[in-house]
């Protein structure tokens, strides 16, 4: 792939059967949606105007008197508090909903399988752990550059879903040139950059990606709060990184399902053993 045009993707149209997943008239999921501080934070972070693509401003924030393109008008819930606290917060209007742009527009935005984007993000990281020549730096800004392009092209101009942050090939060529995005050479600091580049890039992509990286590299940062964890105990520090065997397994299978779990788990279904191709 050598640009956004050659993506993988799925693009829906203003026609019935073909709406975009999450608009109004496709889905009522569309409401509860509240975005995390794992999204959040780093966009602000880094002074990122997707930032203002992805959500709408916190209610109450404008109430106190924050304008919409203010990054301090917008705030994460922590995925990882307790429900009860995390409630309080959407009562309270003290959180983000999903931009309008993904709700109001029956053709949205194109969903990816495989993207320019996220290539170029692979091939950093290939770079990183030298398993391919090449220099990582310009992989992974070619891989920003390229997110916020399809970001941009892709939101519907003059409507203001963009809340006076709109992205410019300016903005994006002042954002790559500041030291806090920057790779050092240091390994871990520039996967965890990376890795991270690619989770805010796949804001509303790659459905069950993240889980994915988290469970290979350890990135993006998921917060972790043992009051709120439902692994099982001796667990509670740590995130799921294995499916456990659906019931229809032990219904049709069992035999061979407990001769697995004995050779690979000490016989334990457990979602937070290795599988055994990451042992």
């Amino acid at each position: 792939m050598t640009s956004n045009d050659d993506n993988l993707q799925v693009i829906y149209s203003d026609k019935a059967g073909m709406y975009y997943p999450y608009c109004r008239l496709n889905s009522t999921q569309y409401k509860g949606p509240a975005l995390s501080t794992v999204l959040i934070d780093p966009l602000k972070e880094f002074g990122d105007y997707r930032l203002f693509y992805y959500a709408e401003p916190a209610v109450a924030l404008l109430e106190e008197g924050y304008d919409e393109s203010d990054f301090e008008a917008y705030v994460g819930i922590d995925p990882s508090m307790v429900y009860g606290e995390q409630s309080k917060l959407m009562v309270d209007k003290k959180m983000c909903y999903l931009n309008n742009r993904y709700v109001e527009n029956t053709a949205g935005e194109p969903v990816q399988r495989l993207g320019y984007a996220e290539q170029q993000f692979i091939l950093a990281e290939a770079v990183l752990r030298n398993w391919i020549p090449g220099n990582a730096s310009e992989y992974y800004k070619k891989g920003i550059e390229a997110a916020m392009k399809f970001v941009e092209e892709n939101t519907p101009p003059g409507q203001g879903y963009e809340h006076g942050r709109p992205i410019t090939d300016e903005y994006i060529r002042n954002y790559l040139a500041q030291p806090a995005i920057q790779l050092t050479g240091d390994f871990e600091h520039d996967l965890e950059l990376i890795i991270l580049q690619k989770y805010l890039a796949g804001f509303f992509q790659y459905k069950y990606d993240q889980l994915y990286e988290y469970r290979r590299t350890g990135y993006p940062r998921f917060p972790i709060n043992p009051s709120s964890n439902m692994n099982d105990e001796g667990y509670k520090d740590k995130i799921p990184v294995r499916w456990k065997y659906s019931q229809n397994q032990y219904n049709t299978n069992r035999e061979n399902l407990e001769e697995a779990l004995k050779r690979q788990f000490d016989g334990r279904d457990s979602n937070n053993d290795l599988m055994w191709i990451l042992q």
